[in-house]
């Protein structure tokens, strides 16, 4: 019986360890992208009011964050049926 419970809680502590970097990573990636959408609209100008561009390292984290997030999902979903077996 211990070591069901043992199961148990280390599962729990696991989800929760994942839920977290999910939430911290989350929370970057919206800082990231809302900051890159906040400088197209709202950005710098320069002295002719003419918007200055984005960077293109800026302009490419929002496709890495969503392959990022995709790769991750994947990856969970196999490990998820892996063990569901």
């Amino acid at each position: 019986m211990p070591d069901e419970e043992q199961e148990k809680s280390r599962d729990r502590l696991v989800f929760r360890l994942v839920y977290l970097g999910f939430v911290i990573s989350g929370l970057i990636a919206v800082v990231v992208i809302g900051g890159v959408i906040y400088l197209s609209l709202f950005g710098p100008t320069d002295t002719d009011g003419n918007r200055l561009e984005i960077p293109s390292v800026l302009e490419n984290w929002g496709g890495i964050i969503v392959g990022f997030y995709f790769g991750t999902f994947v990856s969970l979903i196999k490990d998820y049926m892996k063990a569901g077996k």
